[in-house]
């Protein structure tokens, strides 16, 4: 394991992201520790690199988490209660809710702000208006934070929207919403967007609905299809990571590519 740099690469990422993750507030005696653990290797243990590659991407990995981290709890903080107007882009089709339609967006400004371009927010509207992938919209609303789990292991609402990237869910009236253009997606996204429907339309033809729903959650993050006793099922079980798409499964993913090539290349 230790001659095949990628395995160490993905090893010291994934520790470096749980360090990140859970030593809030101690990271930097952390960060301390682990830069003189690689000095002394570096001096004692020649022989010992591929600990040092190990160790560097620890590092890098946990202080890149850190930041995102400090990142995603700080920046929407002083609009908490606050009405704020959001200029973006809808970059989900509607997910049906039993009230609303929920939407994926894409900021381009936060009350004129740009700082907050880029940033994912999901917004809840009345089903009298009716959303496309790829509208440019603006919409006032109250901003609230995400539920935390209330309960020691329940679902922590939260902690799901940060492993997709999103920062919080919003309710908005139709009223406050004004469509102001179409189609604002680049090339690369459309053809992400049209693959991502076919094989959606494929799947409904082929498989029973449970099914699915659960290979399109676990495959793309798309959860709409998945029913709500599934999902349920899913959140009881602290399972809900499962149906997001994350750096821990691209880390499986180039775990069993290395170790396919590895056999390939013994069997040669």
């Amino acid at each position: 394991m230790l001659k095949r740099p990628i395995i160490l690469v993905s090893i010291g990422s994934i520790l470096g992201i749980l360090m990140g993750i859970y030593t809030q507030g101690i990271f930097p005696f952390l960060f301390i520790i682990i830069l003189f653990t690689i000095i002394i290797i570096i001096l004692f243990f020649y022989n010992y690199r591929y600990w040092i590659i190990l160790l560097i991407f620890c590092l890098i990995f946990g202080c890149y988490t850190q930041f995102l981290e400090n990142n995603y709890e700080n920046k929407y903080k002083n609009y908490i209660d606050n009405t704020i107007r959001v200029i973006g882009t809808v970059v989900t089709e509607k997910e049906e809710k039993e009230y609303r339609d929920q939407y994926e967006i894409r900021v381009k400004t936060v009350n004129g702000n740009s700082k907050f371009k880029g940033d994912h927010l999901l917004i809840n509207i009345k089903k009298d208006l009716q959303l496309e992938y790829g509208d440019i919209i603006e919409f006032t609303t109250n901003y609230v934070e995400a539920n935390s789990s209330r309960n020691y292991k329940g679902f922590d609402y939260k902690n799901y929207l940060k492993t997709k990237g999103i920062y919080t869910s919003l309710k908005c009236d139709s009223k406050d919403v004004k469509i102001l253009g179409k189609n604002d997606v680049n090339l690369m996204e459309s053809i992400i967007f049209k693959i991502n429907k076919e094989v959606e339309n494929r799947l409904n033809k082929l498989l029973p609905e449970n099914t699915r729903g659960l290979l399109l959650g676990i495959l793309m993050g798309n959860t709409k299809n998945i029913t709500e006793d599934l999902e349920e099922n899913f959140r009881d079980s602290n399972l809900s990571h499962t149906l997001a798409i994350s750096g821990s499964h691209v880390t499986y993913i180039i775990i069993g590519i290395s170790r396919a090539i590895g056999k390939i290349k013994n069997w040669k």
